[in-house]
């Protein structure tokens, strides 16, 4: 699977502005400007989004067969366990959802720890469930003979 940083920095201020826009100080003023990313504060973002990538690439390790960080983008290629054919996008949804929390949670601590608190319940949820879906695997099937039914010869 290939993330795009530009997806996911888009995905991150779409949050923060929806966050920004029902934010208010006690002054009862709109803070949609706190919240926002400025143009100097995007390669925090970048940061932030590559500590993400190796926080997942570290929880997979045992099913990660290639993983790279670009420029612009991240390759994690992960063994599929579950033998689900829509197993990479199913990863890829919720690898990208884990990024994009983790990236919210550390930018908005630096100035709105008691928003950010949020952040840190959904990374942990986010990360269970991507390790559960990842790491599972079916119980074997039953077999359909019994030992009674094997029929032969021992030669000796």
């Amino acid at each position: 699977m290939t993330l795009s940083f530009n997806t996911i920095k888009s995905e991150v201020q779409r949050h923060l502005s929806v966050i920004g826009k029902r934010m208010y100080d006690k002054e009862g003023r709109n803070m949609f400007s706190n919240v926002t990313v400025s143009s100097d504060e995007r390669p925090i973002l970048d940061q932030y989004i590559k500590e993400a990538a190796q926080t997942v690439e570290s929880a997979l390790r045992q099913l990660v067969t290639a993983f790279a960080i670009g420029s612009s983008d991240i390759t994690l290629n992960l063994t599929n366990t579950r033998g689900a054919q829509d197993f990479d996008a199913r990863c890829k949804e919720m690898v990208t959802t884990f990024i994009v929390s983790y990236t919210l949670n550390e930018y908005l601590g630096m100035t709105h720890p008691d928003i950010s608190r949020k952040y840190q319940g959904e990374l942990q949820v986010n990360m269970e469930a991507l390790m559960n879906y990842a790491f599972y695997k079916e119980p074997p099937t039953k077999a359909t003979y019994a030992y009674s039914d094997v029929k032969g010869t021992i030669e000796t």
